[in-house]
């Protein structure tokens, strides 16, 4: 049973318990046609195979349709020191780059939200989120800002009404100072993190040194080599998913939001000081062989590879989604796992799920009972793939070795 706990300096924060994307349940399955299921090709042959969209799944249309949000640039200069409203998430940590769906029914989240829309600019629609396990914001800790894109509002009439929110990462910054806990005014003051790519170095540089400096040294420290290194290496791990090129702050970024890892590791990453570190950072992981197995973390059961990860969004084979009932999962995908890894409970049902075309049926480990996440299944024979796993992250263990060889494995 997960938990979402949405916490503000007075500790006060509402309990969500939630098993899938929604609260349905699974009884409720019901196949449909292929013209139900929205995939209809202009030649008209319904036989013809049809490969799921990436692009669908980050739209998140599942929350319904959701408008543009009028903002400002949102970029903050380096170093800039402000005050916004703040929303700290136990499983979750949101990198520059990435999308971060909400629904907000608790009073305070809508508080922190309302703050973000009112304010003037460069702060409007812009909140910051922090990963906190202990569920509470420390002096120097790193967050990053996201800024508010699109809105729903869902007015049933009871207070506070539901907000639906497309949220998506900006900038790193560090907390500066925490808010009075007996405040009422919810904001941190937080100062950017610069965050700037470094130029690439000259081809004649990195070839023959400069001054003193050998060649090797240079290519220590050079941050466009190390995401270069980078990409080759995770492409080799997950060959069917195609990294994003690009300067290395975007690469380091994009890399941190696809590995297999948990939230505590991904914070580290998000942490580093510069894109140079991180890509080291990520380079040793890569390079200890550290995710080329998936196990249950609580049992060390194993559940499957990471090179069996699949593309489920514009983002790569990881993605936040938001259910019903207002918990945010960040996934990972797999096109398979290892057989009788998992047992499914209940049958599939397509109500409110993430994948248009699939349907969702709760995945748990086979060996200890952890919910893992989930299958999804087409709705559609023309639908490829037939059926992948969607797997929260945060119940994950990687390890260069197999489950019965346990003394390797790389806590993430």
């Amino acid at each position: 049973m997960a938990h979402l706990i949405i916490n503000f300096p007075d500790g006060e924060g509402d309990s969500i318990e939630d098993d899938g994307p929604s609260d349905v349940s699974s009884e409720s399955f019901h196949f449909s046609s292929a013209s139900e299921d929205g995939f209809l090709l202009e030649d008209g042959d319904e036989r013809a195979v049809v490969p799921m969209d990436p692009s669908l799944a980050g739209l998140h249309t599942y929350l319904g349709d959701c408008e543009d949000l009028a903002h400002s640039d949102a970029t903050l200069e380096d170093a800039h020191v402000c005050q916004l409203p703040l929303l700290t998430f136990p499983d979750v940590v949101v990198m520059p780059g990435c999308t971060l769906p909400l629904l907000v029914s608790n009073s305070r989240a809508h508080w922190v939200v309302e703050q973000a829309l009112a304010a003037p600019a460069p702060y409007k629609c812009l909140i910051a989120v922090v990963f906190s396990q202990q569920r509470r914001v420390e002096h120097g800790q790193v967050g990053c800002t996201a800024l508010l894109r699109k809105l729903q509002r869902e007015d049933n009439g009871i207070w506070p009404s539901t907000l639906k929110v497309i949220a998506e990462g900006c900038q790193r910054f560090e907390v500066v100072e925490a808010a009075d806990s007996q405040s009422t005014e919810l904001r941190w003051h937080v100062r950017i993190c610069a965050d700037s790519p470094l130029p690439r170095l000259p081809r004649e540089v990195a070839r023959d040194g400069a001054a003193h400096w050998a060649p090797w040294a240079w290519r220590a420290c050079d941050a466009w080599g190390l995401a270069d290194a980078a990409r080759q290496l995770f492409s080799e791990i997950a060959p069917e998913v195609t990294v994003l090129k690009g300067d290395p702050v975007a690469v380091g970024y994009w890399l941190a939001r696809n590995l297999p890892v948990g939230p505590a590791a991904r914070q580290k990453l998000l942490e580093a000081p510069t894109a140079g570190h991180r890509l080291r950072a990520i380079l040793a992981h890569l390079r200890a062989g550290a995710g080329e197995r998936l196990l249950c973390r609580d049992c060390l059961h194993e559940i499957g590879r990471t090179k069996d990860s699949l593309r489920i969004t514009d983002e790569g084979p990881a993605g936040m989604f938001v259910n019903n009932s207002g918990y945010v999962h960040d996934l990972v995908a797999l096109r398979q796992i290892r057989p009788q890894s998992v047992s499914l409970q209940g049958r599939p049902t397509a109500e409110y799920s993430w994948f248009k075309g699939y349907a969702w049926t709760i995945a748990v480990c086979a060996n200890c009972g952890t919910h893992l996440g989930w299958q999804f299944t087409s709705r559609s024979e023309r639908l490829t793939p037939a059926s992948f796993y969607g797997l929260r992250r945060n119940t994950l263990f990687s390890s260069t070795k197999p489950a019965a060889s346990q003394g390797n494995g790389v806590q993430v």
